[in-house]
């Protein structure tokens, strides 16, 4: 089921004129308390949209904005 939902996903960022990502970043940041991330330990779990496995990041991994 995670690898349909990020086929899905990556689907609808690929279609003409689409900025469903950027729009997703948007959101999301606008939420967030900070941009940085806290000292203390935190760890957030995503799934890899072209595997469907689980990723967590953490401080020391680089995640990337959607271009602009």
């Amino acid at each position: 089921m995670r690898r349909r939902m990020g086929a899905a996903a990556l689907e609808m960022d690929a279609a003409p004129g689409s900025s469903g990502q950027t729009q997703r970043h948007t959101t999301v940041a606008a939420r967030l308390p900070s941009q940085r991330w806290p000292q203390r330990p935190m760890l957030i779990v995503a799934v890899d949209a072209h595997t469907g496995e689980p990723v967590v990041f953490d401080r020391s991994h680089s995640v990337r904005s959607p271009a602009r």
